[in-house]
């Protein structure tokens, strides 16, 4: 990357590594080690704890490394074959990720929303109505 902080970012998605079942500081060390310059941390199982503290620490060690950090959440549509249910409402889910991805410095969160039931399948879906909520509530609920 030159000086002025243009040009492609590259790193990895924790999920291509989920296999080591590594945490957030060891997967930052892995790609400094590698000589990459981003780590998408791609689910908050990834962090070896969600209190602040411990997020405050994991910014902290990738400023230090030289890696920044995009964020992930995984499913946040509950009509999709990949939602679960006993991670609460999306919005919720959505709101919790955007607090932690604020606090390790992320500019991004990724979240996906694959394989969504249709017809009979979405009828016998017990989480199919999450609410609605605005990118801008989302927004002023996480400041």
């Amino acid at each position: 990357m030159n000086g002025s902080g243009d040009g492609i970012r590259l790193g990895f998605d924790t999920y291509s590594l989920r296999a080591l079942k590594w945490k957030d500081v060891q997967f930052i060390d892995y790609a400094a080690g590698l000589g990459l310059d981003t780590v998408q941390i791609s689910s908050s199982d990834d962090y070896a704890s969600l209190d602040p503290a411990h997020l405050r620490q994991v910014r902290e060690h990738a400023e230090r490394a030289g890696i920044r950090i995009d964020a992930g959440i995984g499913c946040v549509c509950p009509i999709s074959a990949s939602w679960n249910v006993k991670d609460g409402p999306a919005p919720e889910k959505i709101i919790d990720g955007l607090k932690v991805a604020k606090a390790v410095g992320a500019a991004s969160m990724r979240c996906r929303a694959n394989k969504l039931l249709l017809g009979r399948e979405l009828a016998k879906s017990s989480s199919a109505n999450a609410g609605a909520y605005s990118n801008r509530k989302l927004t002023s609920m996480v400041a």
